[in-house]
């Protein structure tokens, strides 16, 4: 009888790894489902409450992994003119975490995105924050991961993941996924803060371009304050080829070489 007690413990925890296994795998691929060596894109921005659209943002974003495979994202507002000009620099550490700063027209000067500071405001007026912005990028080894269980959503089965950051001073203290069980395609994420949903972040409307899979609007919605803003991708290019100079911190000042 000891023998077999030892034996149920040593399958239920020899089964919580695999599934802990199985759940950082599937977000990983979820989150290089829709990237390439490079990408380059013009997409807008419109920011809403009760539905109604208040603003819109144009934005030219630029994508490309280092040579060392570290994500870097540089991203440029078009307009409206009281923002032109504005960018975003994104670097990714050996360590996963990431170097963020924003140039604001306005000033004339770069701030530094803290993790525990500027990280959480909004960019430019929109309900995604600096954090929010590089999300599909964060390296899946900065969380922990479980599957809670398998469901259908909007028709499709899909995947119930959770994950928790290892630091607990980051913004949100666990994410829930949905992601479908055939592509591994991101169509719902929760944030949450303690047991408060903050946000939710949809993704639909996905079009193959060069063989990936690719959701061409974008959802994220702030429960509080009844507002969200849609991201709708007008053209996107993956392998597109950009010089290592747009990930600088002079090109963030100046817009130049």
């Amino acid at each position: 009888m000891k023998k077999l007690t030892l034996s149920l413990i040593f399958a239920i925890g020899f089964c919580s790894l695999v599934f802990a296994q199985s759940a950082e795998e599937i977000a990983a691929k979820t989150k290089t489902k829709n990237t390439a060596s490079s990408l380059g894109s013009e997409s807008s921005l419109d920011m809403q409450s009760d539905g109604k659209t208040l603003s819109t943002l144009e934005i030219r974003q630029y994508s490309s992994l280092d040579k060392n495979g570290l994500q870097r994202m540089f991203v440029e507002i078009r307009n409206p003119p009281s923002y032109r000009g504005s960018r975003f620099l994104m670097i990714e550490k050996a360590d996963g975490s990431t170097d963020q700063r924003m140039y604001l027209a306005q000033t004339k000067k770069v701030q530094k995105i803290s993790a525990q500071g500027s990280a959480d405001e909004s960019f430019m007026g929109s309900d995604f924050s600096n954090n929010d912005i590089s999300f599909m990028e964060r390296d899946t080894k900065l969380d922990n991961f479980k599957i809670l269980g398998e469901e259908e959503y909007n028709g499709k089965p899909v995947y119930l993941i959770e994950s928790t950051p290892k630091d607990k001073n980051y913004t949100y203290s666990k994410t829930l996924m949905r992601i479908t069980k055939d592509k591994n395609l991101l169509l719902k994420a929760e944030f949450y803060q303690g047991s408060q949903l903050v946000k939710t972040l949809e993704l639909y409307d996905y079009k193959e371009v060069n063989g990936i899979m690719t959701a061409h609007k974008t959802k994220l919605s702030t429960v509080k304050t009844n507002t969200s803003t849609v991201i709708t991708i007008k053209r996107i290019e993956y392998g597109m080829k950009i010089p290592d100079y747009v990930f600088t911190q002079k090109f963030l000042e100046t817009g130049k070489k």
